[in-house]
């Protein structure tokens, strides 16, 4: 039932951009009547947001870092919380992406957030084509939020590796020392 609902949804956001795309290129200035009430509101909200290329580059990034989550669910199970635990049944995972880097999951969250933050800053969305700040005024913004938001996960990474070294002493001491990269593997 639910991949029936993947073609349904895209035919309701086909059936909106028809419903809400002009037929026609909008008549000129002489030709269109003087606006009243909710009419001088509404050029601040544009009929039609299209995609552009590098939106459709950022929101491919946004899918990536999900998928990357969304394995890491998966592959951890019932170990996966979004609270720092260990379980009763706990187990070291060294296999799949974690053969790669120490925190996949955050790798998956760190792209997901940047692929969502430049969706937002591309040309024709809302954020630069309604907003009243200056063009380029949001950027500092994001960039503050997310220097924020990695600094934290950088502590929450450091906490959970402590905590997993604490419970797997060696074979935490041997995994880690084949996998030396948190979230992203740099090359030496």
């Amino acid at each position: 039932m639910s991949l029936l609902k993947i073609p349904l949804l895209l035919s309701i956001a086909l059936g909106i951009h028809i419903t809400m795309s002009p037929p026609n290129p909008a008549p000129s200035a002489t030709e269109k009547l003087p606006p009243t009430g909710l009419e001088r509101i509404a050029p601040r909200f544009p009929i039609l947001l299209k995609v552009e290329k590098p939106q459709s580059a950022w929101w491919a990034l946004n899918l990536v870092g999900g998928s990357i989550r969304l394995y890491c669910y998966r592959r951890l199970r019932t170990l996966f919380t979004f609270e720092l635990s260990i379980r009763r049944d706990h187990h070291l995972i060294t296999t799949g992406v974690y053969s790669v880097v120490r925190h996949p999951s955050y790798t998956g969250a760190f792209l997901a957030a940047i692929g969502i933050a430049l969706c937002h800053l591309t040309p024709g969305t809302w954020v630069t084509e309604c907003s009243e700040l200056p063009p380029g005024a949001v950027v500092p913004i994001w960039v503050v939020g997310l220097s924020i938001a990695c600094a934290g996960l950088d502590a929450r990474m450091c906490k959970e590796d402590r905590m997993l070294r604490d419970r797997f002493r060696t074979e935490w001491d041997a995994w880690a020392a084949r996998i030396r990269y948190k979230i992203f593997r740099c090359t030496d």
